[in-house]
C-alpha cells in the first residue's frame, strides 16, 4: 500500500485546484544549521531540534475560504529569497490534474507550526505563482518527477536564522561521497502517532535507486522511479504525514571548516508495510529543470521575446521607456520600448540640430528606426611612424583622417590641379575657405575630392 507523506484522501477529497533559477543571483550564505535559542522540543526517534537550527526549511499553509485559517499541509525549502522548493504532490489535485484551487502561504522562520502562533522572527508570505514540471501527473505517472516551485510575492529578509539551503549546481559533490546520513526536518506524526506541534528532525542513510528495489516491498518499488532515491534506518526513524515537501541533506566541510548542507532530495512517497523506508525527488535529476525555472522566476526577460541591447560602441543608452514607464533595457527589451540614444564623446550625429536619436523595438524584434551610425571625429590616426624630412613634418598615412584635398578639373578626367584643402564634416559635406574658390571657380561641377 502506498502512503503519500501528505494525507492522499484528504487531499484528493478537498483539492480543486487551478493552474497559477548556477544560481541565487544575490550572494547569500546557505545551508548553515543555526540556534537561536536552546529548546527541549519532542523527540521522534532521530533527535531533538532547536530553534532556527535548519534555518532553510519553511511551512507551507493552505486555505480555500477567505473566513478561514489556514491549514499546515507540506513543508519546503528556501532555494532562492523569493522561491520554495516542495514537493508537487503538495499543491497537486488528482483528481482535476491540475494545482489546488486555493491560497497557499509559506511562513519562514517557523518553530511551532500553528497558524495562529507567531513565532519570533517569522517571516509570512503569500504563493504568487507555482511551477512543476509539465509531465507530472502524479498517481497516474508513479509520482514521478514529484517536485515544485513556489514564488513569493516578496523576497525573504535572508539572515543567519533564515537562510537558502544549498544546491549542488555543478554536481561537484556527489552524495555518496558526503556523509551516508542525511538529515530531515518536518511537523510530522512523531511515533506515537500525534501531530507534533515543535519542529521535529531525523536523521535518514542515504540507499541508493538499486539497494532501495531490493529492499522495499515488491508493490512500493513501482513507485521508485529513475529520478529517486531511498532513505531511511531500521531504528523506526522515518518520514510522516506532513513532512512531506521537506528536504533532505547532507553535510560537506568546507575549505574554512565550516559545515554546509546541501540538500540532494524532497520527501515524496513512502512503503507503509515497511515504515522505515521512504522515496525522495532526487533533484539531480531534475538540476537542468530547477535551473531554467529558477531564472524564469528571478530573470524572467531571459524567456520573453525581446529586442537585443545596443552594442555599437559608438551609442550611449540615454533612456528607455515602455507605455510611459521608464524601463532598462540594457539587457534587452519588450515589443513597443521606445530607446532614446545618443552620440558619446568624441562621436557625433553629422548634424548640429540632431542631438540624439529613437528607435522602438518593432514586430520581428529589431529596433527601428535603425539607429544612425555616430560619426568618428577629430582622432588622429597612425598606420606607421615616418621621421621628418624637412622643416615641415612629413605625416603618416591617415593621421589626419578628417583632411580633404581640393582639386579643379581640367578638360581631361586625369587633369587635376590641387588648389586648397578641407576638412570633412559629414559623410557629405566638407568645409574649406571661401575666397579661393569663389571667386576663380563658379560651377560646382569644376571640383573634385
Amino acid at each position: 500500500m502506498i502512503h503519500l507523506i501528505y494525507n492522499l484522501i484528504f487531499r484528493l477529497a478537498k483539492f480543486s485546484m487551478k493552474k497559477g533559477g548556477s544560481i541565487a543571483v544575490e550572494c547569500h550564505d546557505c545551508g548553515i544549521r543555526y540556534a537561536l535559542n536552546r529548546y527541549e522540543p519532542a523527540i521522534s526517534f532521530g533527535g531533538k531540534t532547536l530553534r532556527s537550527e535548519f534555518p532553510w526549511h519553511v511551512a507551507l499553509y493552505r486555505k480555500y475560504h477567505t473566513d478561514e485559517s489556514p491549514d499546515y499541509i507540506c513543508g519546503g525549502s528556501i532555494l532562492h529569497p523569493k522561491v520554495i522548493l516542495t514537493a508537487a504532490h503538495c499543491i497537486y489535485n488528482e483528481t482535476y490534474s491540475a494545482i489546488e484551487n486555493a491560497t497557499f502561504s509559506v511562513i519562514a522562520g517557523k518553530y511551532y507550526v500553528s497558524w495562529k502562533r507567531k513565532d519570533p522572527g517569522e517571516q509570512r508570505f503569500e504563493v504568487l505563482k507555482i511551477k512543476f514540471p509539465e509531465t507530472y501527473v502524479g498517481f497516474t505517472n508513479r509520482y514521478a518527477e514529484d517536485i515544485a516551485l513556489l514564488e513569493l510575492n516578496a523576497p525573504i529578509n535572508i539572515t543567519s536564522a533564515i537562510m537558502p539551503v544549498c544546491i549542488d549546481w555543478n554536481s561537484k559533490y556527489l552524495v555518496e561521497q558526503l556523509s551516508t546520513i542525511g538529515t530531515i526536518v518536518g511537523w510530522g506524526l512523531t511515533e506515537n502517532n500525534t501531530v507534533s506541534d515543535e519542529l521535529l528532525m531525523a536523521n535518514l542513510e542515504y540507499i541508493d535507486f538499486i539497494k532501495c528495489r531490493d529492499r522495499i516491498s515488491e508493490g512500493f518499488s513501482f513507485f521508485i522511479t529513475s529520478d529517486k532515491f531511498c532513505a531511511g534506518v531500521d531504528n523506526g526513524t522515518a518520514v510522516e504525514h506532513g513532512d512531506s515537501g521537506g528536504g533532505l541533506t547532507f553535510p560537506r566541510n568546507t575549505t574554512n571548516n565550516k559545515e554546509q548542507y546541501y540538500l540532494y532530495g524532497i520527501v515524496s512517497v513512502k512503503d507503509v508495510s515497511r515504515n522505515n523506508i521512504a522515496a525522495f525527488t532526487d533533484i539531480r535529476k531534475h538540476l537542468p529543470w530547477l535551473n531554467k525555472t529558477l531564472l524564469s522566476i528571478t530573470e524572467p526577460w531571459l524567456f520573453e521575446k525581446s529586442c537585443p541591447p545596443f552594442s555599437p560602441n559608438s551609442f550611449s543608452l540615454e533612456q528607455c521607456n515602455l507605455n510611459g514607464t521608464s524601463v532598462d533595457c540594457n539587457s534587452g527589451a519588450k515589443l513597443g520600448t521606445k530607446a532614446r540614444l545618443h552620440c558619446k564623446s568624441s562621436y557625433y550625429t553629422g548634424s548640429p540640430f540632431k542631438l540624439y536619436t529613437e528607435a522602438e523595438c518593432s514586430a520581428g524584434l529589431k529596433w527601428l528606426p535603425l539607429p544612425e551610425s555616430c560619426l568618428d571625429c577629430g582622432k588622429r590616426y597612425r598606420f606607421n611612424r615616418i621621421q621628418p624630412l624637412v622643416k615641415f613634418k612629413q605625416r603618416t598615412v591617415s593621421e589626419y583622417p578628417w583632411h580633404v584635398a581640393l582639386y579643379d578639373k581640367g578638360k581631361r578626367l586625369d587633369d587635376l590641379s590641387a588648389i586648397c584643402g578641407g576638412t570633412i564634416i559629414h559623410p557629405k559635406a566638407v568645409i574649406t575657405g571661401q575666397e579661393d574658390i569663389y571667386y576663380r571657380y563658379l560651377q560646382r561641377s569644376n571640383f573634385a575630392l
